[in-house]
């Protein structure tokens, strides 16, 4: 509830409030995960074929996502090395709050600076136009330009963030074992390792390379019919026109 919160809800102050919430929280979570006492009594539990079969799927199940928790957050390390591994948490999500947050604020530019005639599709402030999406579904042109130059505009600060936020990454994974963050995120999932994603991937782009042109070219042709002044594909075209050829072929 509150990472839904300090995302959603429109007053600051309840937004604030809940960020810190999410922070406490996790915080403690991450303590309890280096909890030697809990890990053992834990341990004691799934090493007891006795209570194991008492236990119906569902509760075995718990016990054993819990005791996985356990080993990825290093509960193996001694203790000063586990206060790190604590310490690294919760800088993490100082970090990962941060990142997100950062990420959704719209970008400003002064109303001077665009077109009056589509000054109506932003948001303004005063003698700034706020920018806070891409726009991808405008029919028009600029706009969808615009939107895109000055939404995706490079932020110092969140790059800076970025870059500390991949950094305590790599730490953390290195601290409790693991060759990166890649490894550790994906263990225990049907992926299991980055290289198994890679070859995915790869495979993928492969089976898509003969597709792809086509979509393209099918992308311009529209463009062409519709500004024929400016048919040139570009990066704010993708999804607007991807969206007006599908729902031209739902209509058919």
């Amino acid at each position: 509830m509150a990472d839904f919160v300090k995302v959603a809800h429109p007053d600051p102050s309840f937004r604030e409030a809940a960020e810190k919430t999410c922070i406490e929280i996790g915080t403690v979570v991450e303590k309890l995960n280096t909890n030697v006492e809990l890990c053992d009594s834990l341990q004691n539990l799934l090493n007891s074929q006795e209570v194991l079969n008492n236990l119906d799927p569902e509760t075995r199940r718990v016990a054993e996502l819990f005791m996985f928790d356990f080993e990825i957050s290093g509960i193996h390390l001694n203790e000063k090395l586990r206060k790190e591994a604590v310490a690294l948490h919760v800088k993490l999500l100082d970090l990962n709050n941060e990142f997100l947050m950062g990420s959704h604020l719209p970008n400003r530019i002064a109303k001077s600076a665009l077109p009056e005639h589509i000054h109506r599709f932003f948001g303004q402030e005063g003698s700034f136009i706020q920018i806070g999406g891409l726009h991808a579904d405008c029919p028009d042109d600029l706009v969808r330009e615009v939107a895109y130059r000055i939404f995706l505009y490079p932020n110092a600060s969140l790059l800076a963030c970025l870059e500390d936020l991949l950094n305590y990454r790599y730490q953390l994974a290195k601290l409790v074992g693991y060759a990166s963050y890649g490894h550790r995120a994906l263990k225990g999932t049907m992926a299991k390792t980055p290289e198994t994603v890679m070859k995915f991937l790869q495979l993928l782009t492969d089976k898509l390379s003969d597709r792809v042109p086509k979509d393209f070219e099918m992308m311009k042709d529209m463009k062409s019919k519709l500004n024929p002044h400016n048919a040139d594909l570009m990066p704010w075209d993708h999804p607007y026109f991807s969206g007006v050829l599908r729902a031209e072929s739902n209509n058919c």
